[in-house]
């Protein structure tokens, strides 16, 4: 259930939100998505942000 996600995702978390690595790296690329944690080997992001990119592409089309 969504409702139970924590706010910030681990990176393969957030690639199953947004339905894969590759949809996540695309957000990255296009400047669209930053993580909020990045050290010692975790990367983290916010679901919130996750959410807005969500909301964007499907106003704007997936960036390339």
């Amino acid at each position: 259930v969504i409702a139970s996600l924590p706010r910030n995702l681990r990176l393969e978390d957030a690639c199953d939100y947004v339905a894969g690595e590759t949809l996540l790296r695309r957000l990255e690329r296009a400047g669209w998505l930053k993580p909020t944690v990045k050290e010692k080997g975790v990367t983290a992001y916010d679901r919130q942000d996750l959410d807005r990119c969500i909301e964007r592409a499907k106003l704007e089309g997936w960036p390339k």
